[in-house]
């Protein structure tokens, strides 16, 4: 009984191990290559970056600086 058992697991693991690989091309996805030419993505060769820094208005306040100094001493009491 034990072995019929341990039999059916075993073949049950092989089915499994077997359905997962790529075997003659199944389970595999089609995956478009990538174009470096395309300006919009990557930019021009030699140009900087299409996306700039995230630039925020100036804290005339100091709400951010004493937010950021509360956080710092409860974080890092020393």
């Amino acid at each position: 009984m034990k072995n019929t058992i341990f039999t059916l697991m075993a073949l049950g693991i092989l089915a499994f191990a077997t359905s997962s690989c790529g075997i003659k091309g199944h389970n595999r996805k089609d995956v478009w290559g990538i174009d470096k030419r395309d300006t919009r993505v990557f930019g021009k060769v030699g140009d900087g970056p299409r996306q700039l820094k995230k630039t925020y208005p100036e804290d005339e306040t100091g709400k951010t600086a004493e937010t950021i100094s509360k956080i710092k001493t409860k974080l890092y009491p020393n």
